[in-house]
């Protein structure tokens, strides 16, 4: 099959993506076509790239909007010009027109899609109602849990063929510890405590208000912790994020980054902490919980379910009553008093990353998804 990738946001999945062709190239013609903010990436792979969505991210939403429907319609004209058997979506910008868009292409190739966010956290106007009808277009919808699919089928009505491709984000292999003392020293944090990481986008779902409000809490009965904290803020208050930040911490007990660390420094984070905490309110999946298993990492997390299958209590971390900030506090300091059971929940960690996480076993079942509709074209 010719299958063509498409990832326009240029920060999201494309290491994903990158690393599912690197499988899928083994027997099949993979172009990824990206977005020009994308970070470049020099590997060696049998697959082609191809960098597009010119300008669709600078300026103010007027030019972005502008840019964007330009590089659908440049997206439009290469799909033309090579001929695919699918094209694979994972994101939209504007749905409200991206839905007749994907019926315009299905003239050329079956529409694959991938739902990341069953319901997006912060819906804007007729946003679900342009997803719905994007659905529809999709001749395939491919998630990542059973409970994915139970809230899809509960959301959305499509004649899509539907699969579980699983939630793995990363290839593990990838992926190399740096030594914790080098880490500790790059990030100018101490290195003798035992240190708390909270790492991602800052939105109020995220919970990282939660944890800081919890951690002098946990100081309070373990003086041995720090907290070390990077992400950018997304549609929250930035200074009230600040504020919490003056008034819980200060710089003997944490180091928070309120930046977009760059990829190339996120090894460091992961390398330089002991405990991954994410303090979500709500998820659908959690990229940052995976690079918890991929850096074998003891991980606390709320008690949502969709979280279940990356925090297993007992097995690779502790979970505690979701917003609730006194249990939170609590499970730090247990957790963090227990070095024992630390080695036990990375171990734990490094198992589930490779049984339940593998990004070949997610690309062998896209595949299967695609052969399905692929046949359908015979019937």
């Amino acid at each position: 099959m010719r299958i063509l990738f498409v990832e326009q946001l240029g920060k999201n999945n494309w290491e994903y993506i990158y690393s599912a062709a690197k499988y899928m190239s083994k027997n099949h013609d993979i172009t990824c076509y990206m977005s020009d903010s994308t970070p470049k990436n020099t590997g060696d792979y049998d697959f082609k790239i191809v960098y597009g969505f010119h300008g669709a991210y600078e300026g103010n939403f007027a030019n972005k909007a502008k840019n964007y429907l330009k590089a659908l319609v440049e997206l439009k004209k290469f799909i033309k010009e090579n001929k695919f058997d699918i094209i694979h979506f994972e994101w939209f910008s504007l749905p409200w027109i991206e839905w007749m868009y994907l019926k315009s292409l299905k003239k050329y190739a079956k529409i694959v899609v991938t739902v990341n966010d069953i319901i997006p956290f912060e819906t804007r106007p007729l946003e679900m109602k342009s997803l719905s009808l994007i659905y529809k277009a999709a001749d395939a919808i491919l998630l990542h849990t059973t409970e994915s699919m139970e809230l899809f089928n509960q959301t959305f009505s499509t004649s899509a063929y539907k699969s579980v491709i699983t939630a793995a984000f990363r290839d593990k292999s990838d992926y190399k510890k740096v030594d914790k003392i080098e880490a500790r020293s790059k990030l100018a944090i101490p290195r003798e405590k035992t240190v708390v990481l909270y790492f991602g986008t800052i939105r109020q779902s995220k919970g990282l208000d939660l944890l800081i409000k919890a951690f002098p809490k946990a100081v309070a009965k373990n003086r041995d912790l720090f907290l070390l904290g990077a992400g950018a803020f997304h549609a929250v208050d930035k200074e009230y994020y600040e504020n919490l930040v003056k008034d819980n911490l200060n710089p003997e007990i944490s180091k928070i980054d309120f930046k977009h660390i760059p990829d190339d420094m996120m090894k460091y984070y992961f390398s330089a902490a002991d405990i991954l905490c994410v303090p979500y309110r709500e998820i659908y999946q959690s990229g940052i919980a995976q690079f918890g298993l991929i850096y074998d990492m003891p991980i606390i997390g709320s008690d949502l379910k969709r979280m279940s299958d990356m925090v297993q209590s007992g097995v690779n971390g502790e979970t505690f009553p979701n917003e609730d900030i006194e249990a939170l506090a609590d499970v730090i300091v247990s957790l963090s008093s227990d070095s024992e059971k630390m080695k036990k929940y990375a171990e734990g960690s490094r198992e589930i990353s490779i049984r339940d996480f593998s990004v070949e076993e997610r690309a062998k079942r896209t595949i299967a998804a695609y052969e399905v509709i692929e046949m359908s074209k015979t019937h």
